[in-house]
């Protein structure tokens, strides 16, 4: 019986797959050192699929989907600490990445694309895990035209209960009809103004 259901879902992971791998990340803060070496240092993998059963596995189990539980709730005041290489800090950015490659406006597939962002205030804590559900399914599916663009998408905790969510392109993303098709569809998803700036500029 357990050979039949593995063999099952084999198939069905066959059957689901992505456009390409992804891998979930968590970034956190480090209050003693803010250089772009320590924002390489302050972050770690901590689960990857290449299909849509093993992604929905991961959202459903791990606290990435829901960003409060290492953000805090929006009224709350008061920092979540957790114990990551021996060491109390605090999460405040949640990420996915395609492929290989690293969250990193560094990363040979990031450094000549384009960050689209939207900085949103007031949510409730339902409303922020819908909206970044919605980004991530968004981004690592082959919904858009230019799906295989896509490279990142991260969400970030803000001062004052804001919250920032960006979605990154490779160099391809530069071109005029991505920009203006990406930036539209991600302003009815997301139901605000979206900015664009390209990495090279930084």
């Amino acid at each position: 019986m357990e050979e039949a259901n593995e063999a099952e879902y084999e198939e069905l992971k066959g059957k689901t797959r992505l456009n390409a791998g992804w891998k979930t990340w968590e970034h956190w803060e480090d209050d003693s050192d803010n250089s772009d070496e320590a924002y390489l240092r302050n972050m770690q993998p901590v689960a990857q699929f290449d299909n849509w059963v093993d992604f929905w596995r991961c959202w459903n189990c791990l606290p990435h989907a829901t960003p409060t539980f290492y953000f805090g709730e929006y009224h709350s005041k008061e920092k979540i600490y957790v114990k990551i290489k021996d060491k109390w800090v605090h999460i405040n950015a949640i990420s996915l990445s395609r492929g290989d490659s690293k969250p990193t406006w560094e990363d040979p597939i990031n450094a000549e694309g384009v960050d689209f962002s939207s900085v949103i205030n007031g949510m409730s804590d339902n409303e922020l895990k819908e909206l970044w559900t919605k980004l991530v399914i968004y981004s690592i599916g082959s919904i858009h035209t230019y799906h295989k663009n896509i490279t990142a998408v991260r969400l970030i905790e803000k001062r004052g209960g804001a919250y920032k969510f960006e979605l990154w392109t490779d160099k391809e993303g530069r071109a005029e009809g991505c920009q203006k098709s990406l930036k539209e569809e991600l302003e009815k998803l997301l139901t605000n103004q979206i900015n664009v700036r390209s990495h090279l500029k930084h």
